[in-house]
């Protein structure tokens, strides 16, 4: 019944396109759907719809970094979507330059990218900290592009206090199209769910105000250690469950990969990512010493190494004095970066493995997950009770399993529990 009939590809399968139809009926949605079960295209055939009837002029994604980018690019040509867009990058001028070219269709930006360009530095809260807040007339700029929203992992806007929500916040009042995107919308505490909720449908869902929402399913009590007395936390009412994911139901829709009927078994992606300015110009070094080598297999497997190390962030060599091997580690990784981001999106109660090649990498990815609070073991030659340490990860004791190929190809039985699969190194 829909006039103009929707361009909607025919490759979107029965979970999307109930999506779809809910997003035209509805158009300020949250579409909380599994990593992996085709958010980024949803979003993009939905902004599509909206510039085809003309309700929308212009609209802005807003990705969780960089690195997102590639993937967003990716999706605008493979499914067709034949809207003007442009990914925002480079310095805030840069990207202000940049969205002012593009004039009207859809402009990729990430979070941290778009609340430095509508931000000020107004005074030092520490050695090298500053306090910043948002401009209003930069703020007034930008709403010009804010026709629709679309909030790709809505979590990263899940602190009521961030200058993250409080930007969108400022955009939504101009904004008639509005989508929230997650796998996972929140983690052990639900407080979270109000700000993504609040920047899609004005608080009709869980209220407008953050206390209301706080009345109505957490127990308030003071904290001991404050000397003040006026410090308070909040503990979620585990009975309210229920009466919670209810309301949700509101204006939002989750679907696990279970339900997602017709996914086939298995979906691959190959996610890209840029060499930075630093790799990159090591990286053009080895292609010359490959051309230089002439065919000598020795010599260009040895390169070849070199550069699969520069890829994931770093380049090995022996001291010529000493004999000791030594490694030399780039200030910025985005594979790594990356992998991290991707992790983030696996939900809570899914399982994931990661396969790497080199110690440095499987050191610095356990070392960050670690660093994050989730619970990983690290399988490699240098696993003190490799037995123990699998059974906690086919037991489900924890979250994630890093691998090194060479351990992990030979005798292994129960890694076919990880859900998701990342190949770091292949």
């Amino acid at each position: 019944q829909l006039s103009p009939r929707p361009r909607i590809s025919p490759r979107l399968r029965l979970h999307q396109r109930a999506c779809f139809g809910l997003g035209v009926a509805h158009p300020k949605m949250c579409l909380y759907l599994d990593m992996g079960s085709g958010k980024s295209v949803l979003a993009l055939e939905l902004l599509r719809y909206w510039f085809d009837v003309g309700k929308i002029r212009r609209a802005l994604i807003f990705a969780t970094s960089d690195k997102a980018y590639p993937t967003w690019e990716r999706q605008f040509s493979e499914f067709d979507i034949d809207l003007p867009h442009a990914s925002l990058d480079g310095s805030s001028a840069d990207k202000w330059c940049a969205l002012r070219e593009l004039g009207d269709g859809v402009a990729v930006v990430h979070y941290p990218g778009a609340v430095a360009m509508v931000s000020r530095r107004v005074g030092a809260v520490g050695r090298g900290s500053f306090k910043w807040e948002l401009d209003d007339n930069r703020v007034a700029e930008l709403a010009e592009w804010a026709g629709a929203l679309v909030l790709d992992e809505s979590t990263r806007c899940g602190s009521h206090r961030s200058l993250t929500f409080k930007l969108m916040d400022a955009l939504r009042p101009h904004a008639g199209v509005r989508y929230a995107l997650s796998g996972r919308p929140h983690g052990r505490d639900p407080t979270m769910l109000w700000p993504q909720l609040k920047l899609i449908d004005d608080g009709e869902t869980l209220g407008e105000t953050l206390g209301l929402f706080r009345a109505a399913f957490f127990t308030e009590c003071k904290i001991r250690w404050d000397p003040t007395g006026r410090a308070r936390e909040y503990k979620f009412i585990g009975a309210r469950s229920d009466d919670l994911s209810r309301l949700l139901q509101h204006r939002s829709i989750t679907y696990s990969a279970e339900e997602c009927v017709d996914l086939p078994r298995v979906i691959t992606d190959v996610v890209r990512v840029a060499l930075p300015e630093e790799a990159g110009l090591y990286y053009r070094r080895l292609v010359d010493r490959v051309i230089a080598a002439k065919g000598n297999l020795r010599e260009m497997k040895h390169v070849f190494t070199r550069m699969r190390q520069v890829s994931s962030g770093f380049v090995g060599f022996v001291d010529d004095e000493t004999g000791e091997r030594a490694e030399v580690e780039f200030a910025d990784n985005p594979k790594l970066d990356a992998l991290l981001e991707l992790i983030d999106e696996v939900p809570a109660d899914r399982q994931f493995a990661v396969f790497y090649e080199f110690t440095r990498s499987g050191r610095g990815i356990v070392d960050e997950l670690r660093r994050r609070g989730v619970d990983c073991v690290w399988l490699w030659s240098g696993t003190k009770d490799p037995r123990r340490d699998l059974g906690r990860f086919t037991g489900g004791g924890a979250r994630g399993i890093v691998v090194n190929n060479r351990v992990g190809a030979y005798s292994i039985d129960g890694l076919q529990c990880a859900n998701y699969l990342f190949v770091y190194e292949s």
